[in-house]
């Protein structure tokens, strides 16, 4: 029902509460009763900020509707999506500054790429998005197995703190951990390691200069060759 002009924000938000049990993850502590996060912000933010990325996944499934609003300036008390910016002039300039100007129909073409009508396609966004940060969480932070080490620079028994690599090592190797991973279809299991895992990509890194070319692009272009045009779409409309 995500395009159904009906289906509201608010259905949408509960929806996603009542269908991903990884989602409670943020709530949960250590041994000793803390929740440390990598990123430095709490688990309660990171957990906002999942729901901020789920959000983005509603609104750009909705471009036509009401997407471009929601996505440029949020919603209201009522779940509603905001006409117009609000908060301080220089962010209120920026907002509408890129609702006016962004390239919608590239950003749409992104998006139909990687997911068309596909239901399975667009529940697959969804699980990504939902489960993407829990490893920002130190301790599900897994270590390597020794049968599977080295894995990505790390060796066995180390503690893999990076929560990108983290999370592709349990979806490639621990599956069953994460539920709405497993009962994904098996074609479906397969894109989300290839935009987690096969990819070496990190585009945020890339975007903002964190690394030299030929280190961030070497291993993307290694992935692409072969790769299904639908799956590289995939990865950047999870990243965007």
């Amino acid at each position: 029902r995500i395009r159904d002009p009906d289906y509201s924000l608010k259905e949408y938000f509960e929806d996603c509460v009542a269908a991903l049990p990884e989602l409670r993850l943020f709530f949960s502590f250590d041994g000793g009763g803390r929740s440390r996060t990598s990123s430095g912000h709490g688990a309660e933010k990171e957990y906002q900020r999942t729901f901020g990325a789920l959000f983005c996944v509603y609104w750009l499934l909705r471009l036509e509707i009401d997407g471009k609003e929601g996505f440029c300036f949020g919603c209201g008390d009522q779940w509603e999506p905001l006409l117009e910016a609000v908060g301080g002039e220089t962010e209120a300039k920026k907002r509408t500054d890129f609702l006016q100007h962004m390239d919608w129909p590239s950003m749409a073409q992104v998006v139909q790429t990687a997911v068309g009508d596909s239901i399975e396609r667009i529940e697959a966004m969804i699980v990504l998005t939902g489960f993407h940060d829990i490893m920002k969480l130190a301790h599900f932070c897994p270590s390597v197995s020794s049968k599977h080490a080295p894995y990505r620079g790390y060796d066995a028994d180390a503690t893999i703190n990076d929560h990108d690599i983290a999370l592709a090592y349990v979806l490639e190797h621990y599956p069953d951990t994460l539920p709405s991973f497993r009962n994904l279809p098996p074609t479906m299991r397969d894109v989300l390691l290839f935009s987690q895992n096969k990819m070496h990509f990190n585009h945020g890194w890339f975007v903002q200069a964190e690394g030299p070319p030929q280190a961030m692009l070497s291993g993307f272009k290694e992935a692409a060759k072969g790769a299904a045009p639908a799956d590289v779409a995939f990865y950047f409309f999870h990243w965007l």
